[in-house]
């Protein structure tokens, strides 16, 4: 039992114990957890850590996930924009909504970067199809003006 005398599982215990000391062998963890009163085996530590190394690597996977969904809104608005256009003063404002639902709903911030960017390049590759003589850095500009949200570092305004 821990000494502060709060009752939690050896699991909860090593968990917290291994989010403390990442780094930490099993027979280090089974160790320091032996020595707070709880009976536990550095086999017991090495399928826990494994357990939560898999959940840890899923969540790249969520991430993965969330990034493709992010993309393909991205070109459904682009080919809706293309199929049926509007002027980008209305279009752009919608495709800003969608992408700040993905921060707004707690995703993590590289992922809504990264989508960030692909609708960047996707604006700037429209672009360029219009007006060739267009510059990237022109068409991130142009884009940026249309947005309604505050400008944000990292979106480079």
């Amino acid at each position: 039992m821990p000494e502060n005398d709060t009752p939690i599982s050896k699991a909860q215990a090593l968990k917290q114990f291994l989010t403390e000391h990442p780094d930490a062998s099993p027979r280090e963890a089974g160790e320091a957890l032996v020595a707070q009163g709880f009976q536990i085996t550095s086999a017991y530590v090495s399928v826990v850590q494994a357990k939560l190394e898999a959940a840890r690597r899923s969540g790249d996977g969520v991430n993965d996930l969330l990034l493709t969904l992010g993309k393909a809104q991205v070109d459904a608005m682009f080919r809706r924009q293309n199929d049926y256009p509007v002027d980008d003063s209305e279009f752009l404002p919608l495709v800003e909504a969608v992408l700040t639902a993905f921060k707004t709903a707690g995703i993590d911030q590289d992922v809504v970067e990264a989508v960030w960017e692909y609708a960047f390049h996707g604006y700037d590759r429209a672009c360029k199809e219009a007006a060739p003589e267009s510059t990237t850095a022109d068409n991130r500009r142009l884009m940026q003006s249309y947005l309604l949200g505050k400008p944000r570092k990292n979106r480079k305004r």
